[in-house]
């Protein structure tokens, strides 16, 4: 009977998948995402890059292998993943769009909507073809490749739908925030950003608290400081001041302690969403101001 359960599901998947072919945008790369769920079927960003859409008929492991092509493909891998992708990035709405740089545009666009405070958000792989439609490939003609494989990642808070307005939002800044990422303009927001992304694909969270405060400290550490600690503190609540500087120095105490190896008396879970959040409003108010904190290092500092 379980046989026959699969066999109707893998049937029934790859009919959905047929009919769905009609409907999806057509694109270059369509990069899986998982960990959130939207709020809304697809939504088309302004400067044509592509599409974010919910995935209604995600490819178990079976459709994936029919679908890969065997000498290009990762696809063992990928099928770890495959029936958890939730929405995708359809991404080069050009034939003869380029794989790598769309895959740069595709962490940039992820990594904005994770500041949106979605944090579990990860895209674990990516497909010549649109994971709604994988189903109803048999010909062994679709490339896919693996990206975030972090099978044990620290989760955040609880899950909630990726609204419009915050893809809205995404859409508006999407240039501000590239241009900040731009190591001529601030190699310190370019660290910081890239952190925000990837400071939760550990279980550990020693090695996630002390991410976090990398990133918070290449936007507002400078070595001329004198006591280090106090004008750190003093700097992230002068450009945040709804911070409690209170809270805040206890975060990086803790962080201290999870560097340096200490005994740490308590579960730090608080200190790292404390530092995720500081991290994470810093950068949203670099973005919206379109402006660093602190300019970078000159060779001779």
């Amino acid at each position: 009977m379980d046989h026959e359960r699969i066999i109707e599901w893998l049937h029934r998947t790859e009919t959905r998948g047929r009919a769905l072919e009609q409907v999806v945008p057509s694109a270059k790369l369509y990069v899986g995402i998982c960990g959130t769920n939207l709020a809304f079927n697809e939504f088309k960003f302004s400067n044509e890059l592509g599409f974010v859409r919910k995935v209604a008929n995600p490819p178990g492991s079976v459709h994936v292998m029919r679908a890969a092509n065997l000498v290009n493909s990762d696809y063992l891998a990928v099928s770890r993943y495959s029936s958890a992708i939730t929405a995708e990035l359809a991404l080069g709405l050009e034939s003869h769009s380029e794989i790598d740089p769309l895959l740069d545009v595709a962490f940039h666009t992820a990594a904005l909507i994770k500041l949106r405070h979605h944090p579990n958000l990860q895209c674990p792989c990516f497909a010549t073809a649109s994971w709604d439609v994988v189903s109803a490939i048999t010909d062994n003609s679709v490339d896919f490749g693996m990206l975030d494989d972090v099978p044990r990642q620290l989760r955040g808070v609880e899950i909630e739908a990726v609204t419009e307005e915050e893809m809205r939002w995404v859409d508006d800044v999407w240039i501000a925030a590239l241009s900040l990422r731009n190591f001529q303009t601030s190699r310190r927001f370019g660290l910081a950003f890239n952190i925000s992304y990837v400071w939760n694909q550990t279980s550990d969270t020693r090695l996630a608290l002390a991410s976090l405060w990398c990133g918070i400290e290449a936007l507002f550490g400078d070595k001329r400081d004198k006591p280090v600690t106090r004008r750190v503190i003093e700097k992230i609540c002068d450009w945040l001041p709804i911070l409690d500087a209170d809270e805040v120095l206890e975060s990086y105490n803790c962080r201290c302690d999870a560097v340096h190896g200490r005994w740490l008396e308590s579960d730090i879970k608080e200190p790292v969403l404390k530092a995720e959040e500081i991290l994470r409003q810093a950068l949203l108010r670099c973005i919206e101001l379109e402006k660093v904190p602190l300019p970078d290092w000159s060779p001779e500092s």
